[in-house]
């Protein structure tokens, strides 16, 4: 009897130190949302360091009295998540059928404690081409580019990895009064959900992860070589597009033959078309993800047209567009930063697999040089009794590869992974009914489709 006071006891202790968020401390933000800041650590290991607030909004359940609760969702980047829940808040409508779906800017993005760095981190770097001297110089960047933004992180700095994140997240629970978390990650929003489901895998309900970013093992070989036979299996999609539609640019041609000769032309000399002249590295670097991703294929068609007739002006016009916050600063405490003579060596390998464009995936990485090193690099997930999790990718999504989720799916006990024929985000971009029914039942009833399903 003593045991069973004292823990009752314990648990009505535990039920009066948590802050609940009722309805009365939500407050209405526009557009139908109502908004949350949520205390939480500084920094999760030292509870002296203070406190930050984390933004949250939420677009509630059509129907409050027969809602099944909170859906807490990220949508990735790393970047805020409550203003492209504003912004998108028709890709929820069907989830509020059951739900209050609940978006979160992570610590230092939006309204939570958000900075904007005064400058942009430059490219990755284009091309291993002078190799030792371009790597210096990146680093070299890098580090300027976090000096000019040291001011504005303040105490966020060296906190902003995804451990930091999934301490957060817990607390967004308690804040919300529940016992376990429902969670939907989408894209960088499920490295958030591994990490938390490693941490606090007795706290979860149901968690969905949507175009999985691998946060288990390192960007090696390993990881890379399903991802370069995705590529060469991928690329010659856009043939049979071209060869099927009349209007493509390049109709009755190869698009790949084309492409070829214009890198070859590039590289001999310089293509020029109205504000500038790219080389051959420089058509790889804009053109290359776009050669896979079908709603691209009539203008990357039109450009490569463009191009073998000597004019490189709609090349001229792809520029990536890198966000100034800490998108950054965020990814690369989570993967290190790469080293010089590996990368060369992986390099070199993976040209050997995919000779086009997919060995070029390991300078992505190199944005993270000169920033200050990885605080939670990648590990395997140990979640003892965590409930079955749902994960999906897009089959020809090379961002989040299909090999990257499936990876994941095998340290989760009894998950569950299926592909969809697309690309990234496949249930936030509406195209398949088949998934969404899918994540829907997952959600409600916790029933996982059969092993081996697909979605067209």
């Amino acid at each position: 009897m003593r045991a069973v006071l004292a823990g009752a006891a314990a648990i009505c202790l535990l039920l009066t130190s948590t802050p609940v968020a009722n309805a009365a401390e939500w407050r209405d933000c526009g557009d139908g949302l109502e908004c949350l800041d949520v205390p939480v650590q500084v920094d999760w290991r030292d509870p002296g360091a203070g406190t930050i607030e984390i933004a949250l909004a939420k677009l509630p359940a059509q129907d409050q009295s027969r809602k099944l609760g909170p859906l807490l969702v990220n949508l990735g980047g790393p970047d805020e998540s409550t203003d492209a829940l504003r912004r998108q808040r028709d890709r929820f409508t069907e989830l509020t059928q059951w739900f209050d779906v609940i978006a979160f800017d992570p610590r230092g993005f939006g309204d939570s404690a958000g900075v904007t760095c005064p400058t942009a981190l430059p490219d990755p770097l284009p091309v291993m081409a002078d190799p030792a001297g371009l790597w210096a110089e990146h680093e070299r960047s890098g580090r300027e580019y976090d000096r000019a933004c040291s001011d504005t992180i303040g105490d966020l700095a060296g906190r902003l990895d995804a451990w930091q994140v999934a301490h957060d997240v817990d607390a967004i629970r308690a804040a919300l009064g529940q016992r376990r978390l429902n969670y939907f990650g989408n894209s960088y929003g499920t490295v958030y959900g591994q990490v938390y489901a490693d941490l606090f895998p007795h706290r979860v309900g149901r968690m969905y992860l949507d175009s999985v970013v691998d946060h288990t093992r390192p960007r090696d070989r390993a990881h890379y070589d399903p991802i370069m036979r995705q590529v060469r299996a991928d690329l010659p999609r856009i043939d049979r597009w071209c060869a099927a539609n009349a209007d493509c640019a390049l109709h009755g041609e190869s698009v790949l033959v084309v492409w070829d000769r214009v890198l070859a032309k590039a590289t001999e000399h310089p293509i020029p078309g109205g504000s500038g002249e790219l080389t051959g590295e420089e058509f790889r670097t804009r053109s290359g993800a776009l050669l896979l991703i079908e709603a691209a294929w009539p203008m990357i068609t039109s450009a490569i047209a463009e191009a073998d007739a000597g004019d490189a002006s709609d090349f001229l016009g792809i520029t990536p567009v890198l966000p100034a916050g800490l998108t950054f600063h965020a990814e690369c405490a989570d993967f290190p930063a790469p080293r010089y003579e590996p990368t060369a060596e992986l390099i070199g390998e993976l040209r050997t697999v995919e000779p086009r464009i997919g060995w070029k995936l390991p300078l992505v990485a190199t944005r993270c040089l000169g920033l200050p090193g990885a605080t939670y690099p990648p590990r395997p997930i140990h979640a003892p009794g965590l409930p079955p999790v749902l994960l999906a990718n897009g089959v020809h999504d090379t961002a989040t590869a299909p090999s990257e989720g499936r990876h994941v799916a095998s340290q989760l006990p009894g998950a569950r992974w299926f592909g969809v024929e697309g690309y990234h985000a496949v249930y936030l971009s509406g195209e398949s009914r088949c998934t969404r029914e899918i994540v829907h039942d997952y959600l409600t009833t916790g029933a996982l489709p059969p092993r081996g399903t697909s979605c067209p």
